[in-house]
């Protein structure tokens, strides 16, 4: 099936979806004076121009073998991670959230924030943790997370060890040979040691930019229905490295180090970041990938008022390879090898209504 065959397909399945359906299950139930953090800082962002702003959890330093495009665009998309999980959560105190002008003024302002359990998103990415009355220190473990990913979590100073990393970044151009080899397989990966170790592999560079995702979004709405197109993201990638950083943006790695104390998930993909909520939620809260997918399907669910169904929770019952091939033919779905034509496309100008072609 050709590019442009699959997302026609992707389109009719999508505008076809019963969204209401989830609701009914999951009702959508707003928590008592708290405000969804994007219609009180839409589509906020930050930009490297901002570097000092707020104060850095996690503080990149020594770019090993990276060009000065590939450090402008790490900088720009530690902030565009930032903005992403920015979207997992609500503002409790709405009045102050109103007067402040951005999010870190708001917390400096004695601000807090929470997350809303009652949502689809809760519901499928944490499971029972979402909603069971003895998991309230898992809930308030997962609510820090994401709080810390924003860059906005409260600190007693811009330079406590505790929560202020520094963090080598590393780039293809100067690595060892087994992190090249590595990246046959990787978009990026993370060492845990004394100083983490960030590298970027060449292909994390032809991954889209938030703002192309942004794009992508508002051109072709069949992309609204799945969470997929910010899979390909660096903003998505970006996230999920921070995240197993100790004491910074969120969980340290906490799968068995195998080799060079990398950091290896439970779980890589939406899908299957889905069926391991089901099976086991308490690995699915220290499962960076979890993070980033609810937090995708919570932004997505914030700007265009559904929740993305897609991709769909892996069944236990196939093997990966037959999750994955059905994974393909649902709504929504791009691959990797589609990155460089999404991008041709939205260059082009857009064709009117009775000749444009839809994704």
């Amino acid at each position: 099936m050709s590019f442009q065959e699959l997302f026609k397909k992707s389109l009719s399945l999508c505008l076809i979806v019963p969204i209401f359906v989830t609701m009914l299950v999951f009702p959508q139930m707003p928590l008592a004076h708290s405000t969804p953090t994007n219609e009180l800082w839409p589509r906020f962002r930050l930009n490297s121009a901002q570097d000092s702003y707020p104060p850095p959890q996690i503080e990149f330093v020594d770019f090993f073998g990276c060009s000065p495009n590939q450090r402008a665009m790490i900088m720009q998309d530690r902030f565009d991670a930032q903005a992403l999980a920015l979207s997992s959560l609500e503002a409790v105190n709405s009045t102050l959230a109103a007067a402040s002008p951005d999010p870190a003024s708001y917390v400096k302002a004695g601000g807090t924030f929470t997350i809303d359990w009652t949502t689809s998103a809760a519901r499928e990415h944490w499971g029972r943790l979402s909603w069971a009355s003895n998991a309230e220190a898992d809930r308030s473990r997962i609510l820090t997370t994401l709080w810390k990913a924003t860059g906005t979590y409260p600190i007693a100073s811009p330079h406590q060890p505790s929560w202020m990393r520094r963090v080598s970044i590393g780039c293809t151009g100067k690595i060892p040979l087994e992190d090249i080899q590595a990246c046959e397989e990787a978009i990026a990966f993370t060492y845990l040691l004394d100083t983490p170790v960030i590298t970027f592999c060449p292909d994390y560079f032809t991954f889209l930019s938030l703002t192309e995702v942004d794009a992508a979004l508002e051109r072709y709405p069949t992309l609204r229905c799945s969470v997929k197109v910010f899979d390909l993201s660096r903003a998505w990638v970006l996230l999920h490295e921070s995240l197993h950083i100790k004491g910074s943006p969120a969980q340290q790695c906490v799968n068995p180090i195998v080799r060079n104390q990398g950091c290896y998930d439970y779980a890589y993909g939406s899908g299957k970041a889905k069926l391991l909520a089901g099976v086991n939620p308490i690995k699915a809260s220290a499962n960076s990938d979890t993070y980033g997918s609810f937090a995708a399907a919570r932004y997505l669910e914030r700007c265009y008022g559904r929740y993305p169904k897609y991709p769909e929770v892996w069944s236990a019952g196939k093997t990966d390879e037959e999750n994955a091939r059905h994974a393909r033919q649902e709504p929504g779905f791009v691959a990797q090898i589609m990155i460089e034509e999404v991008r041709a496309k939205l260059a082009k100008p857009k064709l009117a209504k009775h000749k444009q072609w839809i994704i």
